[in-house]
Order: structure tokens, then sequence, then C-alpha cells
């Protein structure tokens, strides 16, 4: 797309069974404690997470002795989802693009990828803030005041995938403003009232 002259990039995901890699990137990358970091993922019950925050810490003392660069925790943490979502957002950034930021997956994604690129935010544009526990916490660390453009609605998944939430409204308006000054270059109406 980007050989085609797109220049605007959104990176989602669905979150079955990468809640747990997010939560433990998101404790290494911020030293926001580990039950701070979990939340229902797709559903747990109370019993749920109270069992996958012993698994997780569990798997942190396994591994964070070892870890001495951003690679490697995304290495020993991150899962294949989350490490190609950070090679893809860290390429989005090379090539200068505007990157959307959808979810708490993601978000962790970018975490690794600005532990790696320190202006990356200069790129992204956050498109919600989802009900999973960790990710106001997330985007708190990276930018102290985020003004999300989407909120979903009540019980909505932790990432939504209805279209308003992959259509931001700056991007929308972006679009519509560009659209109309092409309308306008190319019927010479530039110098008419």
């Amino acid at each position: 797309a980007y050989n085609n002259g797109t220049n605007c990039i959104g990176f989602g995901e669905m979150g079955i069974g990468n809640t747990s890699s997010a939560a433990l990137l998101m404790h290494y990358f911020t030293n926001i404690e580990i039950h701070n970091c979990v939340g229902k993922g797709t559903g747990l019950t109370a019993e749920g997470v109270k069992n996958k925050i012993k698994i997780l810490e569990n798997a942190w003392q396994l591994h964070y002795k070892n870890i001495t660069s951003p690679l490697e925790a995304l290495a020993s943490f991150g899962g294949f989802e989350i490490a190609m979502l950070t090679g893809a957002i860290l390429e989005a950034a090379n090539l200068k693009m505007t990157i959307i930021i959808d979810g708490f997956i993601v978000t962790a994604a970018l975490l690794v990828a600005h532990a790696m690129h320190k202006n990356i935010l200069d790129y992204c544009i956050f498109s919600h803030n989802s009900n999973e526990k960790g990710h106001t916490k997330i985007l708190s660390f990276i930018i102290l005041k985020i003004s999300c453009l989407f909120q979903p609605p009540p019980k909505a998944s932790q990432t939504s995938a209805k279209p308003s939430s992959c259509n931001p409204p700056v991007i929308v308006i972006a679009v519509s403003i560009a659209t109309i000054i092409a309308m306008f270059s190319g019927n010479s109406i530039e110098n008419k009232q």
C-alpha cells in the first residue's frame, strides 16, 4: 500500500490469547506491577484473573533476569503476533507513515517499538481506549494525558471491530478535507467564492 501512495496504516488485534503477553511487556517497559497490568482478556472470571496473574508472575520470574534489551523482552514475552506488530510499526515509522494504534495488544507492541525508536510517537494516533485493565495505564505511561478519539461502549470487547473504531474522526475529517480540496483544484474553483 505504501508504494501506491498510502501514508496511513492502522494496526489492530483481537487479543485472543495475547493479553497475557501484552501484560508482561507492559510490566517490563513500565514497571507497573503485574497485577495492575492483567485484565479479563476475553472474559475471565475473577478467579481466572487471579490464576492468570500467578502464571504471569511465574513466567516473569523465569525470564526477566536474562533480558538485557527490548528485543530480548519481545522474544521472551511477545509471541509471534506482537513481534510482527512491533516490526510493522517500526517500518511504518521508518516510512514516516501515520500509524493508528488500536487496542491493548497493539499498544503493548508500541511500547516495544518505542524502546527501540524514541521518536515513534510522532507518527502515532490512538484510536480508542479499550476496556482491558492495563490499556489506560499504558496510554498514560506513553503520553501523560491521552485524549483518545474513540471510547468503546460499555461491555465492548477489548478491541472493537466496529468500523467506527477503525476510522477515527480526525482521519475521516482529514480525508474529507483532502477530497474537497482535490475537487476544487480539479474543477478550477480555487479562485471562486
